[in-house]
């Protein structure tokens, strides 16, 4: 079972190429509870946030530097392609439960 669990890397890159995202939103905010921390967080994360990477990809956060927490929401639409997941699955179940017994 140790060894299924040390596949499950593997698989997750095998499959990740079948998975497709359609477009993601995420919106939130952040507020430490010391603000010189907000503001330092905000600026080492600010480069993810303007840089477009994608325009199917929007990221709006924003620091809060008098409430304490984390708030947010994200919306995604993604498809995927079944085959492409069955296939490393597979092999991933043969390689562990039948050329190791």
């Amino acid at each position: 079972m140790l060894g299924l669990i040390r596949a499950i890397p593997q698989l997750l890159s095998e499959t990740l190429s079948a998975i497709h995202i359609d477009r993601a939103s995420i919106q939130g905010e952040f507020g430490l509870s010391d603000p010189a921390d907000t503001g330092r967080i905000f600026g080492q994360i600010s480069p993810f946030i303007y840089t477009p990477f994608n325009r199917k990809i929007s990221v709006a956060v924003k620091p809060n530097f008098e409430t304490v927490g984390v708030r947010g929401q994200a919306e995604a639409a993604l498809h995927f392609t079944p085959i492409r997941l069955v296939i490393p699955t597979m092999r991933l179940l043969w390689r562990e439960f039948v050329v190791r017994s």
